[in-house]
């Protein structure tokens, strides 16, 4: 269910389709051949503070569960300053990029 190697998160970043939302981005790399799997991307200039991007490792798991998109290859980057975020904000604005996903 998750991205794991190194080469999968090339392979997405590097030929997937990019959705930017205000706190996070995701880039999705359809995929007919697989279930969706999920990479994420949580860096120190997101949020400096390790329980916070914990957090929002965790929202974003629990959100990508909800939606449960097409198949495919999906890795979810937090934009600098995800970490100062609400909690409803980071997963108002998850949700929102999975609808608009869908619907693309």
């Amino acid at each position: 269910m998750r991205l794991r190697l190194p080469r999968e998160f090339a392979q997405v970043l590097g030929r997937g389709r990019r959705h930017r939302g205000r706190i996070c981005t995701i880039v999705a790399l359809p995929r007919a051949d697989v279930p969706p799997r999920l990479g994420l991307a949580i860096s120190k200039k997101a949020a400096p503070n390790a329980v916070r991007r914990n957090r929002i490792k965790r929202l974003t798991r629990a959100s990508f569960l909800r939606a449960l998109p097409a198949s495919g290859w999906y890795v979810v980057m937090a934009r600098p300053g995800a970490g100062l975020r609400d909690d409803g904000d980071i997963v108002a604005d998850l949700d929102q990029l999975w609808r608009t996903l869908s619907s693309s």
